[in-house]
């Protein structure tokens, strides 16, 4: 089936919440600029313009009572009260801003798939979509797996997603970390052509593009699918797969779209049965996948798809998170708490 189009028909029910949407809004901003008015106290008016851009580029413009533009680093500027510009509010704000991203660069993590153990269901914003009424749904439910608080999938014939909107920063945060499981691997899978386009566990993300970074041909493709399905279809999706038959490290286009980048994760039987830590930095994987790193995750998804093969799956996810390049991934023990 074309689970891979459905999937991006049916993205604008999971990004309804309005907070996560303005989240990623801000997020996604590369730049901007501020203008500051100050009056003195002998009534002097100031009017200063600040410019912003990642990953900490700063520029300030005087405007009022004299015009020029200038680094905040540099200690020998000094405005007209003869105030050094990098002791300056602004300058010690900068200074702060700065040193609070190289803090956060070093600390960051965004966890985005936690689960009770306790609880039967997947909280929100995790919801399951169907493709197809025709076609069974994957089961999902969250247990205690091994000691491992986890969302368990199981598919017979069977394929939906389990799906949830990201407000994620990976320029602070590339790198998406997860624990999976799967009984088994599939016995007639093939990911190069549609027939056989199932895995018994994969892991989905999608993104927005900047439109300059889009070829013509490649806009007019998702214009005429937006036409058909809606504005959410989005410009690119990566999916990390447990595969059947290729080798690890195997990256391919999806045998139904070449906006999507099919990437095997894990393969065969030999590490099925336990759980599997993982690590991608996803900003360098659709750096090589699509050719940018100006790019914006919109939505996070797990799944155990056997549809088209007929066949049965049993699946585990855990500890899904993002972490900057330099972070170590952080997985929750049941009874030990995080190792």
């Amino acid at each position: 089936m074309l689970w891979g189009i459905l999937f991006f028909v049916l993205l604008g029910d999971v990004m309804a919440d309005p907070l996560a949407e303005a989240e990623l809004r801000f997020r996604a901003l590369n730049a901007y600029q501020v203008t500051v008015r100050s009056i003195a106290v002998d009534g002097e008016r100031q009017v200063i313009r600040y410019f912003y851009r990642k990953p900490g580029w700063v520029r300030m413009e005087f405007i009022q009572p004299h015009k020029g533009a200038v680094s905040p680093d540099n200690p020998q500027v000094r405005s007209p009260r003869g105030h050094r510009v990098d002791r300056s509010d602004a300058g010690a704000l900068r200074g702060n801003l700065l040193a609070t991203g190289a803090r956060a660069r070093d600390t960051a993590t965004t966890y985005v798939g936690r689960f009770d153990a306790s609880a039967s269901t997947p909280p929100p914003p995790w919801r399951v979509i169907r493709f197809d009424e025709k076609v069974p749904p994957t089961r999902y439910r969250v247990i205690a797996w091994d000691g491992v608080a986890a969302v368990e999938a199981e598919a017979n014939a069977s394929m939906a997603l389990l799906a949830r909107p990201l407000a994620v920063d990976l320029q602070l945060t590339p790198v998406l970390c997860w624990r999976w499981r799967v009984d088994a691997p599939l016995n007639n899978a093939d990911m190069m052509t549609k027939q056989g386009d199932d895995y018994a566990a994969r892991v989905y993300i999608t993104f927005r593009l900047p439109p300059e970074t889009l070829s013509p041909a490649t806009r007019a493709k998702l214009e005429l699918a937006r036409s058909f399905y809606g504005d959410q279809v989005p410009d690119a999706a990566l999916n990390y797969v447990w595969d059947n038959r290729y080798a690890v490290g195997t990256s391919r286009a999806s045998a139904y779209t070449d906006r999507t980048r099919m990437i095997v994760q894990r393969s065969g039987p030999q590490q099925a049965g336990a759980w599997v830590s993982e690590r991608r930095n996803v900003l360098a994987d659709m750096a090589q996948a699509f050719g940018t790193e100006r790019v914006q995750a919109t939505l996070l998804a797990v799944a155990a798809d056997t549809d088209n093969t007929g066949e049965r799956a049993r699946a585990g996810f855990a500890d899904l998170h993002f972490v900057g390049r330099e972070v170590a991934c952080e997985f929750m023990d049941v009874t030990r708490g995080p190792e």
